[in-house]
């Protein structure tokens, strides 16, 4: 299963989690006041958000079977990947 753990009482709203995302499942709150998961689904499980933390707020809790498995299917599914 995988989640996303975020400390927002050592968050200082930096943005470099938003801004290492290259899936668009992390953004702030309407208010700006807090990082927030918008869609766990988009998570492509790389870990940057944890990785780019410099509060290390984040934290990418997976099981590693399940994440490569996703990830590989994610992979097969991605358009311009065919074989040469």
């Amino acid at each position: 299963m995988l989640e996303i753990q975020i400390d927002h009482s050592r968050c200082n709203l930096c943005g470099h989690c938003i801004d290492a995302c290259p899936a668009p499942c992390l953004d702030f709150d309407e208010a700006e006041t807090v990082v927030q998961i918008f869609d766990l689904n988009l998570c492509l499980i790389c870990r940057n958000c944890e990785i780019h933390c410099p509060k290390d707020c984040l934290i990418v809790d997976f099981s590693e079977w399940e994440a490569t498995r996703e990830f590989r299917s994610m992979v097969r599914r991605m358009p311009g990947q065919g074989r040469s």
